[in-house]
Protein backbone atom coordinates (compact mmCIF):
# COMPACT_ATOMS: atom_id res chain seq x y z
CA UNK A 1 0.00 0.00 0.00
CA UNK A 2 1.18 3.26 -0.81
CA UNK A 3 1.96 6.28 1.54
CA UNK A 4 -0.82 8.33 2.39
CA UNK A 5 0.87 11.42 2.52
CA UNK A 6 1.91 11.26 -0.97
CA UNK A 7 -1.79 10.14 -2.00
CA UNK A 8 -3.13 14.21 -0.59
CA UNK A 9 0.09 15.22 -2.06
CA UNK A 10 -1.41 13.81 -5.37
CA UNK A 11 -5.31 14.58 -5.51
CA UNK A 12 -4.58 18.11 -3.56
CA UNK A 13 -2.78 19.24 -7.42
CA UNK A 14 -5.88 17.38 -9.01
CA UNK A 15 -9.27 19.11 -10.12
CA UNK A 16 -11.37 16.72 -10.34
CA UNK A 17 -10.71 15.35 -6.58
CA UNK A 18 -13.61 17.51 -4.73
CA UNK A 19 -12.11 19.55 -1.86
CA UNK A 20 -14.28 17.17 0.47
CA UNK A 21 -12.88 14.32 -0.18
CA UNK A 22 -9.55 16.05 0.35
CA UNK A 23 -10.39 16.75 3.75
CA UNK A 24 -11.52 13.36 4.70
CA UNK A 25 -8.01 12.02 3.41
CA UNK A 26 -5.99 14.74 5.57
CA UNK A 27 -8.36 13.76 8.50
CA UNK A 28 -7.24 10.28 8.62
CA UNK A 29 -4.10 11.64 7.86
CA UNK A 30 -3.96 14.19 11.27
CA UNK A 31 -5.49 11.49 13.48
CA UNK A 32 -2.91 8.51 12.62
CA UNK A 33 -0.54 11.46 13.29
CA UNK A 34 -1.58 12.58 16.47
CA UNK A 35 -2.11 15.98 15.17
CA UNK A 36 -2.68 18.77 17.27
CA UNK A 37 -6.31 19.33 18.59
CA UNK A 38 -6.91 22.96 16.83
CA UNK A 39 -5.67 21.72 13.32
CA UNK A 40 -7.70 18.65 13.28
CA UNK A 41 -10.94 20.37 14.57
CA UNK A 42 -10.27 22.83 11.70
CA UNK A 43 -10.48 19.92 9.35
CA UNK A 44 -13.92 18.99 11.01
CA UNK A 45 -15.40 22.45 10.83
CA UNK A 46 -14.50 22.49 7.45
CA UNK A 47 -16.19 19.32 6.48
CA UNK A 48 -19.27 19.92 8.95
CA UNK A 49 -18.97 23.81 8.84
CA UNK A 50 -18.64 26.63 11.60
CA UNK A 51 -20.44 27.81 14.53
CA UNK A 52 -22.19 31.26 13.09
CA UNK A 53 -19.22 34.10 14.32
CA UNK A 54 -17.28 31.31 16.04
CA UNK A 55 -13.69 30.19 14.70
CA UNK A 56 -14.64 31.25 10.90
CA UNK A 57 -11.46 32.08 9.33
CA UNK A 58 -10.52 35.47 7.20
CA UNK A 59 -10.54 33.44 3.67
CA UNK A 60 -14.16 32.83 4.39
CA UNK A 61 -15.15 35.94 4.40
CA UNK A 62 -15.84 37.16 1.20
CA UNK A 63 -16.68 40.96 -0.59
CA UNK A 64 -20.15 40.77 -3.09
CA UNK A 65 -22.49 43.37 -3.71
CA UNK A 66 -25.29 44.05 -1.98
CA UNK A 67 -28.56 44.16 -3.94
CA UNK A 68 -32.40 44.68 -3.31
CA UNK A 69 -35.76 44.68 -4.80
CA UNK A 70 -38.53 46.56 -4.25
CA UNK A 71 -42.25 45.22 -4.03
CA UNK A 72 -42.78 45.59 -7.72
CA UNK A 73 -39.68 43.13 -8.28
CA UNK A 74 -37.42 46.11 -9.62
CA UNK A 75 -33.92 45.14 -8.72
CA UNK A 76 -30.96 47.51 -8.00
CA UNK A 77 -27.48 47.64 -6.49
CA UNK A 78 -27.01 49.53 -3.28
CA UNK A 79 -24.36 51.99 -2.75
CA UNK A 80 -22.91 53.84 0.10
CA UNK A 81 -21.60 56.57 -0.43
CA UNK A 82 -18.95 55.99 2.59
CA UNK A 83 -16.33 53.76 1.49
CA UNK A 84 -16.33 52.14 5.79
CA UNK A 85 -19.85 51.30 5.31
CA UNK A 86 -19.78 49.68 1.70
CA UNK A 87 -16.92 47.45 2.83
CA UNK A 88 -18.89 46.43 6.24
CA UNK A 89 -21.79 45.85 4.26
CA UNK A 90 -20.56 44.25 1.68
CA UNK A 91 -18.90 41.51 3.32
CA UNK A 92 -20.91 37.95 3.83
CA UNK A 93 -19.17 35.46 5.94
CA UNK A 94 -19.86 31.83 4.90
CA UNK A 95 -19.74 29.06 7.40
CA UNK A 96 -21.45 26.61 5.48
CA UNK A 97 -19.82 22.87 5.49
CA UNK A 98 -17.06 23.22 2.78
CA UNK A 99 -19.35 20.40 -0.06
CA UNK A 100 -22.23 22.86 -0.04
CA UNK A 101 -19.81 25.51 -1.37
CA UNK A 102 -19.18 22.83 -4.58
CA UNK A 103 -22.21 22.19 -4.70
CA UNK A 104 -22.71 26.04 -5.12
CA UNK A 105 -20.39 26.46 -7.54
CA UNK A 106 -21.08 23.51 -9.71
CA UNK A 107 -25.07 24.28 -10.01
CA UNK A 108 -24.35 28.07 -11.09
CA UNK A 109 -22.61 26.59 -14.87
CA UNK A 110 -22.82 29.49 -16.74
CA UNK A 111 -23.78 32.22 -14.04
CA UNK A 112 -21.51 34.74 -12.55
CA UNK A 113 -22.74 35.36 -9.33
CA UNK A 114 -24.70 33.40 -6.70
CA UNK A 115 -27.44 35.29 -4.65
CA UNK A 116 -27.38 34.59 -1.46
CA UNK A 117 -30.14 36.20 0.86
CA UNK A 118 -29.93 38.48 4.12
CA UNK A 119 -30.61 37.46 7.20
CA UNK A 120 -33.66 39.44 8.64
CA UNK A 121 -31.92 40.65 11.27
CA UNK A 122 -29.56 42.42 8.51
CA UNK A 123 -32.53 43.25 6.45
CA UNK A 124 -33.85 45.41 8.99
CA UNK A 125 -31.07 47.21 9.80
CA UNK A 126 -30.77 47.58 6.08
CA UNK A 127 -34.18 49.02 5.29
CA UNK A 128 -33.48 52.08 7.59
CA UNK A 129 -31.11 53.17 4.93
CA UNK A 130 -33.38 51.83 2.11
CA UNK A 131 -36.94 51.87 3.33
CA UNK A 132 -38.31 50.90 -0.59
CA UNK A 133 -36.26 47.78 -0.61
CA UNK A 134 -38.20 44.73 0.75
CA UNK A 135 -35.87 41.96 -0.38
CA UNK A 136 -31.86 41.94 0.83
CA UNK A 137 -29.46 39.64 -0.77
CA UNK A 138 -26.14 39.75 -2.24
CA UNK A 139 -24.42 38.60 -4.98
CA UNK A 140 -21.15 36.93 -4.51
CA UNK A 141 -18.89 36.01 -7.92
CA UNK A 142 -18.34 32.40 -8.56
CA UNK A 143 -15.26 32.61 -9.23
CA UNK A 144 -14.59 34.61 -5.65
CA UNK A 145 -16.73 31.89 -4.22
CA UNK A 146 -14.28 29.29 -5.14
CA UNK A 147 -11.50 31.00 -4.04
CA UNK A 148 -12.63 29.76 -0.14
CA UNK A 149 -12.40 26.17 -1.52
CA UNK A 150 -8.94 26.10 -3.65
CA UNK A 151 -7.91 28.37 -0.17
CA UNK A 152 -8.45 24.86 1.85
CA UNK A 153 -6.87 22.61 -0.96
CA UNK A 154 -3.84 24.85 -1.09
CA UNK A 155 -3.70 24.74 2.98
CA UNK A 156 -4.03 20.69 2.98
CA UNK A 157 -1.65 20.64 -0.12
CA UNK A 158 0.98 22.68 1.96
CA UNK A 159 0.72 20.55 4.85
CA UNK A 160 1.45 17.51 2.71
CA UNK A 161 4.55 18.78 0.83
CA UNK A 162 5.47 20.35 4.15
CA UNK A 163 5.58 16.39 5.71
CA UNK A 164 7.25 15.03 2.70
CA UNK A 165 9.70 17.36 2.62
CA UNK A 166 10.32 16.39 6.51
CA UNK A 167 10.49 12.38 5.54
CA UNK A 168 7.15 12.30 7.04
CA UNK A 169 5.76 9.52 4.26
CA UNK A 170 4.52 7.06 6.42
CA UNK A 171 3.77 3.23 5.44
CA UNK A 172 0.37 3.17 3.96
CA UNK A 173 -1.69 4.41 7.03
CA UNK A 174 1.13 3.69 9.58
CA UNK A 175 3.56 6.35 10.94
CA UNK A 176 6.25 5.74 13.52
CA UNK A 177 7.16 7.58 16.54
CA UNK A 178 9.21 9.57 14.65
CA UNK A 179 7.07 10.81 12.56
CA UNK A 180 4.33 11.56 14.65
CA UNK A 181 7.14 13.70 16.70
CA UNK A 182 8.27 15.67 13.22
CA UNK A 183 4.75 16.36 11.88
CA UNK A 184 4.03 18.43 15.22
CA UNK A 185 5.60 21.52 14.55
CA UNK A 186 4.72 21.44 10.77
CA UNK A 187 1.27 21.01 11.26
CA UNK A 188 1.37 23.75 14.15
CA UNK A 189 3.05 26.19 12.03
CA UNK A 190 0.64 25.45 8.77
CA UNK A 191 -1.98 26.13 11.28
CA UNK A 192 -0.83 29.33 12.59
CA UNK A 193 0.26 30.19 9.17
CA UNK A 194 -3.23 29.96 6.66
CA UNK A 195 -6.11 29.33 9.43
CA UNK A 196 -6.22 33.32 10.71
CA UNK A 197 -9.57 33.61 12.72
CA UNK A 198 -11.27 36.42 11.71
CA UNK A 199 -13.04 38.47 14.77
CA UNK A 200 -16.09 38.73 15.48
CA UNK A 201 -17.60 41.88 14.53
CA UNK A 202 -21.18 43.55 16.47
CA UNK A 203 -22.06 45.03 13.24
CA UNK A 204 -24.36 44.33 10.39
CA UNK A 205 -21.87 41.78 8.20
CA UNK A 206 -21.75 39.42 11.71
CA UNK A 207 -25.45 38.86 10.59
CA UNK A 208 -24.78 38.19 6.67
CA UNK A 209 -24.46 35.04 6.62
CA UNK A 210 -25.01 32.34 4.01
CA UNK A 211 -26.42 29.02 5.28
CA UNK A 212 -28.63 28.33 2.94
CA UNK A 213 -27.94 24.93 0.61
CA UNK A 214 -28.48 25.24 -3.26
CA UNK A 215 -32.25 25.47 -4.18
CA UNK A 216 -33.86 22.89 -6.46
CA UNK A 217 -35.67 24.93 -8.32
CA UNK A 218 -37.11 22.04 -9.85
CA UNK A 219 -38.50 20.65 -6.98
CA UNK A 220 -39.88 23.93 -5.65
CA UNK A 221 -42.17 24.09 -8.86
CA UNK A 222 -43.42 20.95 -8.11
CA UNK A 223 -44.31 21.62 -4.61
CA UNK A 224 -45.79 25.02 -5.68
CA UNK A 225 -48.20 22.71 -7.99
CA UNK A 226 -49.04 20.06 -4.62
CA UNK A 227 -49.47 23.29 -2.69
CA UNK A 228 -51.85 25.20 -4.56
CA UNK A 229 -54.34 21.76 -4.63
CA UNK A 230 -54.18 22.17 -0.96
CA UNK A 231 -54.84 25.82 0.00
CA UNK A 232 -59.00 25.37 0.23
CA UNK A 233 -58.16 23.88 3.65
CA UNK A 234 -56.61 27.11 4.45
CA UNK A 235 -58.47 30.27 6.60
CA UNK A 236 -59.36 32.97 3.95
CA UNK A 237 -56.78 34.85 5.14
CA UNK A 238 -54.15 32.69 5.10
CA UNK A 239 -55.13 31.69 1.42
CA UNK A 240 -54.47 34.68 0.64
CA UNK A 241 -51.45 35.35 1.40
CA UNK A 242 -50.33 31.89 0.57
CA UNK A 243 -51.93 32.51 -2.89
CA UNK A 244 -50.11 35.91 -3.40
CA UNK A 245 -46.46 34.30 -2.27
CA UNK A 246 -47.16 31.28 -4.88
CA UNK A 247 -47.93 33.60 -7.30
CA UNK A 248 -44.46 35.57 -7.02
CA UNK A 249 -42.41 32.70 -7.11
CA UNK A 250 -44.07 30.62 -9.84
CA UNK A 251 -43.88 34.16 -11.78
CA UNK A 252 -39.88 34.30 -10.91
CA UNK A 253 -39.69 30.50 -11.66
CA UNK A 254 -41.34 31.07 -15.17
CA UNK A 255 -38.70 33.38 -16.05
CA UNK A 256 -35.46 32.40 -18.54
CA UNK A 257 -32.72 33.10 -15.28
CA UNK A 258 -35.00 33.06 -12.14
CA UNK A 259 -33.39 35.12 -8.84
CA UNK A 260 -32.70 31.89 -6.29
CA UNK A 261 -33.13 35.33 -3.89
CA UNK A 262 -36.56 35.72 -4.85
CA UNK A 263 -38.09 32.58 -4.92
CA UNK A 264 -36.39 31.63 -1.76
CA UNK A 265 -38.01 34.93 -0.01
CA UNK A 266 -41.54 33.96 -1.11
CA UNK A 267 -40.82 30.56 0.24
CA UNK A 268 -39.81 31.86 3.88
CA UNK A 269 -42.87 34.17 3.38
CA UNK A 270 -45.05 30.72 3.11
CA UNK A 271 -43.65 29.15 6.04
CA UNK A 272 -45.63 30.84 8.97
CA UNK A 273 -49.11 29.74 6.96
CA UNK A 274 -47.35 25.97 6.41
CA UNK A 275 -48.51 24.73 9.93
CA UNK A 276 -52.41 25.63 9.30
CA UNK A 277 -52.95 23.38 6.45
CA UNK A 278 -54.93 20.57 7.63
CA UNK A 279 -53.52 18.19 4.49
CA UNK A 280 -50.57 16.27 4.29
CA UNK A 281 -48.27 18.80 2.34
CA UNK A 282 -46.93 21.07 5.27
CA UNK A 283 -45.25 18.11 6.65
CA UNK A 284 -44.49 16.17 3.30
CA UNK A 285 -40.57 15.17 2.81
CA UNK A 286 -40.43 17.68 0.01
CA UNK A 287 -41.09 20.70 2.30
CA UNK A 288 -38.96 19.23 5.09
CA UNK A 289 -35.92 19.59 2.36
CA UNK A 290 -37.16 23.22 0.94
CA UNK A 291 -36.83 24.44 4.14
CA UNK A 292 -33.33 23.58 4.54
CA UNK A 293 -32.50 24.64 1.49
CA UNK A 294 -34.02 28.25 2.35
CA UNK A 295 -32.39 28.20 6.13
CA UNK A 296 -34.91 27.00 8.06
CA UNK A 297 -34.67 23.70 8.55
Amino acid sequence: MGSLILEIQKNAVSSAVPVGDLLRQAKIAAVRLGASEEFTAWLNRELQGYEEGKDIPSYRKIRGMLCGENEYGHAKRLLFSDPASFHLVNTMTFPNPLFELEEAIRNSKDKTDIAYMMRPEASKILRTKFPDISIFYMEINVVTLKGVTEKVRDIVLDWALELGRAGVTGEGMTFSDSDKKRAESITHNIYAQNVIVAGDQASVSATQTATQAPLDLKQVAEFLKELRGALGTLPADDREVAEGNIVMAEAELAKDEPREGKVRAALKALAPTMGNLTVGVAGSAVWDLIKKQIGLG
